[in-house]
């Protein structure tokens, strides 16, 4: 039913390449946002950091918003060796993934242009 994993079939060594440049990238992400927030605080103060705390919680609420949770549905997908050996998930489902992410980011997007002045007026007291 399920293959061996062998670390020297090329596949293999294929995914771990792979996985471990997105760990990479990830550990990269980590250590950026970390040093970034440190600058923040340290150069422009408190009230600063916590405008930029805000916006960087409200865009992880929207990128939340904006998936729909369909990466989680594509891990479960390809979990699923019926539905991966099928051939319907590398042609059907990323398709109509990625179109109603786009679709859902520029909703998203333009409510954001249109309302600029009222999230900056509610939440931020700007003028």
């Amino acid at each position: 039913m399920f293959k061996p994993f062998k670390i020297g079939n090329t596949q293999s060594q294929n995914i771990i390449k792979k996985g471990s440049t997105v760990f990479l990238f990830y550990a990269l992400n980590l250590i950026l946002v970390y040093f970034i927030s440190i600058f923040i605080s340290k150069y422009y103060g408190p009230e600063v950091y916590g405008r930029y705390s805000i916006i960087k919680s409200l865009i992880l609420i929207l990128i939340i918003i904006a998936t729909l949770g369909l990466n989680t549905l594509a891990i479960k997908l390809s979990s699923n060796v019926n539905h991966y050996n099928s051939g319907v998930f590398k042609s059907d489902f990323l398709k109509k993934s990625y179109l109603i992410i786009f679709i859902g980011s520029i909703i998203i997007s333009v409510f954001l242009f249109f309302k600029k002045t009222t999230i900056a007026l509610f939440i931020f007291k700007d003028i």
